[in-house]
């Protein structure tokens, strides 16, 4: 008698192999099985992040490129040499004295290699930024919300480190981050730093 039909009673548990399953591609520790029926390779290979509430301030001359806070670091370690790294950063900050409207700028820094990384491209004399803004200060409660992203190349699998960096046309700014340098009830605030870095296939 021929078999005309099969219901999942007839299977016994674990019977169906991956060898049985009529898809394309190749089954593997890093793929998955698509809703088209075909093996994909996982785009995001993996992912990274932290928070950070602790305060600071930065005052005086910051005409040179000057790393925001060491405990905002973020390590990874590649999983793939030729895959893309998208750093998203979260800064909260206050320029609670300077010039009204001065130009600031923010990129992400690769402390392992000392390198500047997901920057713009070199132009003149121009500072190769990962973000820019003029901020509008008005005073010491006053909140600037400042997102940054980029992207960097792998390379390679070596463990490394990134960190944020700030530059200011001004040599006399002070910048409060993660509050406000006025301890006040009704205008206050603090807040907290956030950064993630996802590595996914290039």
């Amino acid at each position: 008698m021929a078999i005309t039909q099969i219901t999942s009673l007839s299977l016994v548990d674990d019977a169906v192999t991956l060898a049985k399953i009529g898809a394309t591609g190749t089954a593997s520790s890093s793929t998955f099985l698509q809703g088209d029926n075909s093996w994909a390779t996982q785009p995001i290979l993996q992912m990274v992040s932290h928070e950070n509430n602790q305060t600071t301030t930065l005052t005086g001359d910051l005409t040179s490129w000057q790393e925001i806070n060491s405990n905002w670091r973020l390590a990874i370690t590649p999983k793939s040499a030729s895959s893309n790294l998208i750093l998203n950063a979260y800064v909260c900050f206050n320029q609670y004295s300077g010039n009204n409207y001065i130009i600031s700028h923010m990129r992400f820094y690769d402390v392992t290699n000392s390198a500047a990384v997901a920057i713009g491209q070199g132009s003149g004399s121009r500072n190769q930024a990962s973000a820019a803004f003029r901020y509008p200060h008005y005073d010491s409660n006053d909140a600037g919300i400042f997102p940054i992203m980029g992207r960097a190349a792998s390379s390679n699998t070596n463990a490394r480190t990134y960190t944020v960096q700030i530059h200011s046309e001004s040599s006399s700014a002070s910048y409060a981050f993660n509050y406000s340098s006025n301890n006040n009830a009704h205008l206050g605030w603090t807040a907290k730093f956030a950064f993630t870095i996802t590595e996914v296939l290039a």
